[in-house]
């Protein structure tokens, strides 16, 4: 081959060299750009999944709740029995211990049994100790179940106070003061947040983009309504199912600008009294909560275009016994 053939040839197999180069990294960009395709496919459906599993939440707080306390069962429950299961573990490795070749060699097996005898002592010590406190436990619940069988209104007030019922609805900004009216009655004024449901819709598109865009007002305010009335619903029931009370009044409280002073505060948006027959009554899994809250004796102001307005809350119908001369009883440890 001549001198002016060999370049050429050494030219062309570059040129294809620099082809094959040039393709894979075309494909390269092409499965980057398909993988950031997937990714935000991905990201915008966990979005609208999330937003819309929040909404869903925020509007159905009432489906969920503690299970009712059968305080009666807890007066008659016996003490716990005094566990030995660290000091029974403790004792099988001492019982299973075989001294190594070092251990012998080095004259540790004694040393390491004696270890080993020490763990018993300090497991048996340990569970002593756990037993004692789960018998302190016992007779802080048999002190507290005695008091509300009797209907003692400071262990009422005891078991909102240490049995934390609230603990889901705090959890989303919520805050809520109970206070004991009387054997048979309860006040329950609870704080929600304005920001709680997102101004902000979150859609998946056809096309797997993420669509972003403000709600609707109109179904800004009825979500809202809702998440008031659910969370209302939620308090009741959760009074209902740890204390033996017949009527429960709920005072829902948001900042609000009042036109007339000019002036953000809290202000009552939705008084309701329930009924525990009633209440516990509802299918809860059916129910949607502003209606349900409608059934019962109520106070609200509420325009799909404007949301709420405020109102005074309920008075009990009756004069009842009040817990503000009573002295606190004693808290659990």
């Amino acid at each position: 081959m001549s001198r002016r053939g060999l370049i050429a040839a050494l030219v062309a197999s570059q040129r294809r060299s620099e082809r094959a180069a040039a393709q894979r990294h075309r494909q390269y960009v092409a499965q980057q750009k398909q993988l950031h395709t997937l990714t935000q496919r991905a990201q915008a459906a966990h979005t609208a999944e999330s937003h819309e599993t929040s909404l869903e939440m925020l509007v159905t707080l009432h489906r969920d709740a503690a299970s009712p306390w059968d305080w009666q069962r807890v007066l008659v429950s016996p003490p716990p029995c005094r566990g030995k299961e660290r000091e029974e573990d403790a004792r099988r490795s001492l019982d299973s211990y075989k001294p190594s070749f070092f251990e012998w060699l080095f004259r540790r097996a004694q040393s390491r049994r004696a270890e080993l005898e020490t763990a018993v002592a300090k497991a048996s010590a340990d569970d002593e100790a756990a037993w004692s406190d789960t018998v302190e436990q016992w007779k802080w619940y048999q002190q507290l179940a005695q008091g509300v069988v009797q209907g003692d209104l400071r262990a009422y007030q005891a078991v909102i106070d240490n049995l934390s019922p609230f603990e889901e609805l705090e959890s989303i900004g919520a805050s809520v003061r109970t206070h004991i009216l009387g054997h048979s009655c309860a006040e329950a004024f609870t704080t929600v947040r304005n920001d709680v449901v997102p101004s902000i819709e979150h859609k998946l598109l056809a096309s797997g983009r993420l669509s972003s865009k403000d709600m609707p007002k109109t179904k800004y305010w009825v979500l809202y309504q809702d998440y008031v009335c659910s969370a209302a619903i939620r308090v009741a029931r959760e009074i209902f199912h740890i204390l033996p009370l017949a009527r429960t009044y709920v005072h829902v409280t948001a900042v609000m600008l009042n036109k007339a002073t000019g002036h953000s505060g809290p202000e009552t948006v939705l008084s309701v009294e329930f009924d525990r027959d009633r209440l516990l009554g509802l299918n809860f899994d059916r129910i949607v909560a502003s209606d349900a809250v409608a059934s019962f004796r109520h106070a609200m102001n509420f325009k799909k275009t404007a949301g709420f307005s405020p109102v005074e809350n309920l008075q009990p119908l009756a004069q009842l016994t009040s817990l503000s001369n009573e002295p606190p009883m004693s808290r659990r440890r």
